[in-house]
């Protein structure tokens, strides 16, 4: 019995980054669609048309910002990076019901890894 070999898969790195591209926008930020379909019902053409924008100007951002990394092979970190900040933001969105704005980002990088630990607590 003879063993086939199996072809590997490859992405081209354009296919690559609009993939992912599109998971991040699409499935990352659910938690923020949501919000906003609660405070911007879908009841006019307009807020139904500025809703389904966002997903597309997420993607070219997101897009963008990427293909600007590919060029300094900077693209799978900033990928991971990427996907690992958008997951948490959606967990604290998702469990605690909070909008994430500029000024927690800026208490979150200001706090220090003593006053994080003196937060933490078992459950």
């Amino acid at each position: 019995m003879s063993l086939m070999q199996l072809k590997r898969v490859s992405l081209s790195r354009h296919l690559f980054l609009i993939l992912f591209s599109a998971y991040i926008a699409l499935f990352l930020n659910l938690a923020f669609y949501r919000q906003v379909l609660t405070a911007m019902p879908l009841t006019t053409l307009h807020t139904t048309l500025v809703f389904l924008s966002m997903p597309l100007v997420a993607f070219s951002v997101i897009n963008i910002v990427l293909t600007i990394a590919s060029f300094f092979w900077l693209d799978r970190l900033l990928i991971a990076l990427f996907i690992l900040v958008s997951a948490a933001a959606q967990y604290f969105i998702w469990n605690y019901n909070i909008v994430l704005d500029r000024s927690m980002i800026v208490n979150m990088l200001d706090t220090t890894a003593s006053e994080s630990f003196a937060l933490m607590t078992p459950q």
